[in-house]
């Protein structure tokens, strides 16, 4: 996940956040007329999504945008900067969201989702002493998530996880300590 600002050369005091969101997806392929065969790599593509500070002419925010990157002849960031100049063209620079403040003039339409976490919910056959991954993310426009008033529970018991990433996209470790 990148973060960038970008500046209006008309409006220079009146930067949008950009956050862009890049993963690798690998489709595994199976063989004809025999069963999936798991280790056989399929179709390689791009999946990204910009996030936005901007608004538009109503005051209303913007996106997210897909960009889609299946099939297409040109390079990622060619597709990811055409991406940004149509979004470019959608926000009224006018309107402003003052950057010291966050995105706290704006509606946070969303809450905070569970955007992946290992194991998976219901999964089964999981050793007893993996990592716990949970990955937590606030979709822009957003007030972030406040780390410090989050609890983690495993089997009934709170526990502290290693916290990395920042307050739109945060990941949570836990590696419980067996034998003890």
């Amino acid at each position: 996940m990148a973060t960038s600002y970008v500046a209006h050369h008309l409006y220079p005091d009146n930067p949008q956040l950009f956050i862009i969101d890049a993963k690798q997806i690998v489709k595994l392929a199976g063989e004809p007329s025999t069963s999936f065969w798991q280790h056989r790599r399929g179709e390689l593509f791009w999946e990204v999504v910009i996030y936005t500070s901007g608004l538009d002419s109503f005051g209303n925010s913007l996106g997210p945008y897909w960009v889609d990157v299946k099939g297409s002849e040109q390079t990622v960031n060619e597709l990811i900067n055409e991406k940004i100049r149509v979004i470019c063209s959608e926000i009224d620079w006018t309107k402003s969201v003052a950057v010291e403040e966050g995105f706290e003039a704006q509606a946070d339409r969303y809450a905070p989702v569970i955007y992946w976490s290992y194991p998976a919910g219901g999964q089964v056959d999981v050793p007893i002493d993996c990592t716990v991954i949970i990955r937590l993310r606030d979709l822009l426009p957003a007030k972030g998530i406040d780390i410090s008033t989050l609890v983690l529970k495993i089997g009934g018991y709170i526990v502290n996880p290693v916290v990395t990433g920042n307050k739109y996209d945060y990941v949570l470790s836990y590696k419980p300590q067996i034998g003890m």
